[in-house]
């Protein structure tokens, strides 16, 4: 896996509910020319996307320097803590 310096942080909703179940969590990168997931699970809550970060390379949530996700608190709770250094970009779909 190649260096990543910036990622995406979103979920997508299957199934019928809004139950935490019912989405998938996943970590992209977002940098030009990176076309490829790096991590997806079931369920959208703090401890799945702590799992996700952890099972990337240390160095590559280390090296990152902005992460791009929605205003959902647990996520900006875990990303806070588990990729400090990075710059969080909100995501411009959910302000609007």
């Amino acid at each position: 896996m190649s260096d990543v310096a910036a990622t995406g942080v979103d979920e997508i909703h299957w199934g019928h509910g809004l139950k935490a179940v019912n989405f998938l969590a996943m970590i992209y990168p977002i940098d030009a020319g990176c076309q490829r997931l790096l991590w997806v699970d079931r369920r959208r809550c703090e401890r799945t996307l702590r799992r996700g970060l952890n099972e990337l390379r240390k160095e590559l949530v280390e090296g990152l320097r902005s992460v791009c996700s929605d205003m959902w608190k647990p996520h900006l709770k875990v990303l806070a803590e588990e990729a400090g250094q990075a710059l969080n970009v909100l995501d411009g779909f959910h302000i609007t």
